[in-house]
């Protein structure tokens, strides 16, 4: 009877394990491709030019790209550069192969395939990287790539000039004006030196500047007026 129930005890682990161990091997199954999928490529517009500054993303509006996808990707958009390449660095599992992406650009669409299989026909082994190019329906002007910029650099120069003007540094300073001489007409000439002064102080500037005595002042400075009368 113990015997019995020491068997039923193994036989009932030996399940558990079995269903875990199953069970593993599912979930590594569904996650065996777990590596990175790169779409790159260039777009070009209606004329063949380079289409700089568009925006490819992922278009995960409702009946467009499976919603599994979208979720699996927060990162779902390159903008072109310069070059007019784009490149989109997304995730996917194994499960995904074959199911199909929608990119928007510029009001187009584009379909592309999820293929995770390497020039064998098996599942890659390591991360994926397809090119895709895409070709607009509609021009894309030169100037609207190099706006931003030109937005910025005006910002910047009227922020510059602001301070400028708020300081007034540079052509914002105040200019100086000349200074209008006037000429007084109520001085007069020392008669030993040159300096010109009141008629009052001249007696005070011979006595301490010239060393005369007061009486002698007094008649040097009665003896010029009398001269300029």
């Amino acid at each position: 009877m113990i015997m019995k129930q020491i068997l039923r005890t193994i036989g009932g682990l030996i399940i558990v394990a079995l269903f875990l161990l199953s069970s593993t091997t599912l979930v590594k199954a569904e996650h065996e491709w777990d590596h990175r999928y790169t779409i790159s490529g260039k777009v070009l517009d209606l004329d063949g030019d380079t289409a700089r500054g568009v925006m490819v993303e992922i278009d995960c509006s409702p009946g467009k790209t499976d919603e599994s996808l979208c979720g699996l990707n927060t990162e779902r958009g390159s903008s072109t550069g310069l070059s007019g390449i784009y490149e989109l660095v997304l995730h996917f599992h194994s499960s995904d192969h074959g199911k199909t992406l929608i990119l928007s650009a510029e009001g187009d669409e584009f379909n592309h395939t999820i293929d995770l299989e390497g020039g064998d026909g098996k599942m890659a082994e390591e991360d994926r990287y397809v090119t895709m190019d895409i070709r607009l329906s509609t021009d894309v002007p030169v100037w609207s790539y190099f706006m931003p910029f030109i937005v910025m650099l005006i910002l910047i120069i009227f922020t510059i000039l602001f301070i400028m003007k708020k300081k007034e540094m540079g052509f914002f300073a105040p200019k100086a004006t000349a200074t209008k001489v006037v000429e007084r007409t109520d001085l007069v000439n020392c008669p030993k030196c040159d300096a010109k002064l009141r008629s009052d102080n001249m007696v005070r500037h011979l006595t301490s500047k010239h060393w005369m005595k007061e009486d002698e002042a007094k008649s040097l400075v009665d003896l010029s007026d009398e001269e300029e009368e």
